[in-house]
């Protein structure tokens, strides 16, 4: 590729990175970003602990992503409290994977099509459906699982084409820095052997598995790493075992597929009839049968389709939601192959008719675009949000030694954006460092859009034994389970939605134990409101004035 194309990539990705992704350079820490900052902060940098313990140190449960906590480890060294710096971090993560995913499409293309390369990379760069995974800083383990995921696929072929074993041995290094980073790399095996049988020519199938069989060897010894640190073999975060079905799969493939279209992702099959589910599994048939039959480069369409399905194989026992774009951070790797699918059919278009090729290019990019940063602003302002709550706990309070604290109703989301999904306690450890933490957060969370999240939401009662709070509009706020019977409080949420697991009224009533400490210490009760955490009249006075 001449060093001056080269050139100009660079420069129009980076720029197009820094543009698009701007609105949260500077924007706070939300939900998980808390526990990935204080186990940064805490971990003793050891080779035991990085890959024979779990994320949070333990042999039990959580997460497995070794690579991921050594960079938000290097992270915290440079950058400390400062949210800019993992910001930047993952931004050009993201910009290294649309680069490296330029440079395999070149390959892949006989190393002739700059054009459709340089498509390739830009549309993964910009599709909106990546703001999850870029814009929240947690959502790093799939950006730096894709960069060593594409770096290795690139020295593959290298070896393949040149022969060089170097190249074998730094694409096998890379695949292991891919899979300890996150999961969703163990697809890459399959898919070199999908390249060998469709893209690449000479030697036979054995010599070809023989080639593939060191990828097979270290997906084999994560397996076993991961099995020793959380006692987890396929499973997720728990030792419950992930349900599969094969209408979830179908389900996560088409949400996957729109979402690079449709924001949010609410599209008919989310709980749509089967007559739904039919025709769009028509429709796609049928769109990638045109596009089969349209496209100039074949093999490379039918690559990018095999791509996309085998990548989500990871994911499709998991969740895509059919409302918001949580969970669309699934679909990156797979974004790939949509990305070349695009590019290929784009390229076909303009070698057929120039202007059609070129109207449609625009136009994708303009939207993609468009999208991708109204995606950003969504996440901007829950950190705006998040960084908020924190102060306010603190100006509400007043941080005093010897009284506890009740939060209810913190901000689950907006727009699918996390605020404080997770993460709140571990916020105010980080923040308030003297402060002894004592503070009770009930399960209940909110749902909020961008219209609404530093507006009046809800209205609150005060009870003789505890809160109720009742959606201002007849959405549907609460998220959390229906009904929760603990040692502290017993918890009911009213017109309960089992899909969509939310209601628009929700109850707290506090039990004896825990209405007996109020005759001992304060206690401070806190709601969210109107964008902010508020003290609200501690339930201790109506409930005196009951007994009396």
């Amino acid at each position: 590729m001449p060093r001056k194309f080269l050139f100009f990539i660079f420069v129009v990705y980076l720029f197009t990175a820094i543009f698009l992704y701007r609105p949260i350079l500077n924007s706070f820490f939300v939900s998980d970003d808390f526990d990935w900052i204080a186990r940064a902060k805490n971990m003793p940098l050891v080779l035991e602990n990085l890959f024979l313990r779990n994320a949070d140190g333990k042999l039990e449960g959580a997460v497995y992503r070794p690579i991921t906590s050594l960079s938000f480890w290097l992270n915290y060294q440079a950058s400390g409290l400062n949210p800019f710096g993992y910001h930047l971090v993952n931004i050009l993560l993201h910009l290294g994977g649309a680069l490296l995913l330029c440079w395999l499409v070149w390959q892949l293309s006989g190393r002739s099509n700059y054009w459709l390369s340089f498509l390739a990379g830009l549309f993964f760069l910009i599709f909106p459906n990546h703001s999850e995974a870029v814009s929240w800083i947690s959502g790093r383990n799939d950006a730096l699982a894709v960069s060593f995921f594409l770096l290795s696929f690139n020295f593959y072929i290298l070896f393949r084409t040149g022969g060089r074993y170097l190249w074998f041995g730094v694409s096998s290094l890379a695949f292991a820095l891919a899979i300890f980073s996150k999961e969703m790399a163990a697809s890459l095996p399959i898919i070199l052997l999908v390249y060998e049988l469709i893209l690449q020519n000479g030697l036979f199938w054995k010599k070809k598995i023989l080639f593939i069989s060191p990828f097979a060897i270290i997906l084999g010894l994560y397996i076993l790493l991961r099995q020793f640190a959380t006692g987890l073999l396929f499973s997720s975060y728990s030792n419950i075992q992930s349900s599969f079905s094969i209408f979830s799969a179908i389900a996560v493939f088409i949400r996957g597929l729109l979402s690079h279209f449709i924001s949010p992702a609410q599209i008919w099959i989310t709980n749509g009839l089967a007559v739904h589910w039919i025709l769009f599994i028509l429709i796609l048939i049928g769109a990638g049968w045109l596009g089969w039959r349209f496209c100039q480069e074949k093999k490379l369409y039918l690559f990018a389709m095999l791509f996309f399905i085998i990548s989500l194989g990871p994911v499709y026992n998991l969740q895509l939601s059919g409302f918001t774009s949580e969970g669309e951070r699934f679909v990156y790797l797979s974004s790939i192959g949509m990305a070349v699918l695009l590019a290929v059919i784009v390229v076909s278009l303009w070698k057929k008719r120039r202007v059609v090729g070129v109207l449609t290019a625009t136009i994708l990019i303009a939207y993609f675009s468009f999208t991708l940063w109204q995606r950003n602003l969504v996440w901007q302002n829950a950190g705006i949000l998040s960084q908020q709550l924190i102060s306010d706990f603190s100006s509400e309070t007043g941080l005093k030694s010897g009284e506890g604290t009740v939060v209810l109703g913190l901000p689950d989301n907006i727009d699918g954006a996390y605020v404080f999904r997770n993460g709140w306690l571990t916020a105010l450890k980080l923040f308030y460092p003297t402060y002894s933490v004592d503070v009770l957060s009930t399960k209940t969370l909110l749902n909020l859009s961008a219209n609404n999240f530093n507006q009046k939401v809800t209205d609150w009662t005060v009870l003789s034994n505890g809160y109720r709070a009742t959606a201002v509009s007849s959405a549907r706020l609460f998220t959390g389970q229906a009904e929760l019977d603990s040692s502290d409080y017993l918890l009911n949420i009213v017109n309960y939605d089992t899909i969509i697991k939310a209601g628009n009224e929700a109850e707290w009533r506090f039990t004896p134990m825990f209405i007996a400490q109020l005759s001992s210490k304060t206690i401070n009760f806190l709601v969210f409101n109107e964008g902010r955490l508020k003290k609200i009249d501690p339930i201790v006075y109506v409930y005196k004035e009951k007994i009396n």
